[in-house]
C-alpha cells in the first residue's frame, strides 16, 4: 500500500496540500484579497478533501476489498465519478477568477451567461451520457478547456491594454493562467483517451500515472510561487 502511493500518488498530493496551506496562508496574512482569489483558494482545500478520500477506494482495492468492501460492488469503487463532478466544479473557479476582473461589464455579463451555458450543459450531458462514474467525459473536458481558455485570453488582452503589464510577475492571477493554460493543454487529450486508462492497459495507465505526477507537481508549485510574489508585492506597495 505505502510503495504503492508513494510511487503514483504521493508528490503531486504533497504539492496539492503545500498549494492549500499556501493559499490559506496568502489569505490570513494579506491587507486585501480579492473574492475570485479567495473562491480559489477554498477550490484548492476541496481539491485536497476530495483526492485524500480518493485513497480510500485504492486502499479498498489493494486489499481485494478485504478492508472498505462496500467499495467493491460500489459504483464509487473507481474515482471517475468525482473527477467528473470536478470537471463542473474546476469551469466555474477558473473561469470566475478571470471574468470578475475585466474592466468591461458588457465581456463580463456575456462570459458570465457563457459559462452558465457551460455548465448546464455539461451538467445534461454528464447525467445523460451513461459513463459518470466509469471514466472522465472528453466532451465535457475539451469544452471547459476552450472556455477556461477564452477567459485567459480576456484576461491576458486586458493585461496588455493596461499599466498592469508593468507588474503582471507580481499579480497570483497571472500565475494561475500559466498553470492552468499548460496544464489544460496536456490533460485534456488524457481525458480523451481515459477510457484506455485501466488495469488491462498497463502501458497507458502507466504513463498516464507519469504525466499527471509532474504536471500536478509544476501546477501546484506554481500556485505556491503565486501566492508568495502576490503577497511580496502588496507588502512592499504598503509600505
Amino acid at each position: 500500500m505505502l510503495e504503492f502511493l508513494i510511487e503514483n500518488k504521493f508528490y503531486h498530493l504533497v504539492f496539492e496540500l503545500l498549494a492549500a496551506i499556501a493559499g490559506l496562508m496568502y489569505l490570513v496574512k494579506s491587507t486585501r484579497v480579492r473574492p475570485e482569489i479567495k473562491i480559489f483558494i477554498y477550490y484548492l482545500c476541496y481539491v485536497v478533501l476530495i483526492e485524500y478520500y480518493g485513497l480510500l477506494p485504492i486502499y479498498a482495492w489493494l486489499t481485494d476489498y478485504e478492508s472498505l468492501s462496500f467499495f467493491e460492488d460500489s459504483v464509487f469503487r473507481t474515482n471517475a465519478w468525482y473527477g467528473n463532478l470536478n470537471l463542473v466544479i474546476y469551469t466555474i473557479c477558473f473561469s470566475q477568477v478571470f471574468i470578475r476582473g475585466l474592466a468591461s461589464e458588457k465581456l463580463r455579463k456575456t462570459l458570465f451567461f457563457g459559462l452558465g451555458a457551460v455548465v448546464i450543459l455539461s451538467i445534461i450531458r454528464l447525467a445523460s451520457a451513461g459513463i459518470f462514474f466509469s471514466y472522465t467525459d472528453a466532451y465535457v473536458s475539451t469544452v471547459q478547456t476552450f472556455f477556461i481558455f477564452l477567459c485567459v485570453c480576456f484576461y491576458y488582452f486586458e493585461v496588455l491594454k493596461s499599466d498592469t503589464i508593468v507588474y503582471f510577475y507580481s499579480d497570483v492571477k497571472f500565475y494561475i493562467s500559466v498553470a492552468i493554460v499548460l496544464w489544460s493543454l496536456l490533460k485534456t487529450p488524457l481525458d480523451i483517451y481515459s477510457k484506455f486508462s485501466n488495469l488491462e492497459n498497463e502501458a497507458f495507465r502507466d504513463l498516464d500515472i507519469e504525466i499527471l505526477r509532474y504536471m500536478n507537481i509544476f501546477m501546484y508549485s506554481f500556485y505556491i510561487l503565486g501566492f508568495y510574489a502576490d503577497y511580496q508585492f502588496s507588502k512592499k506597495s504598503l509600505e
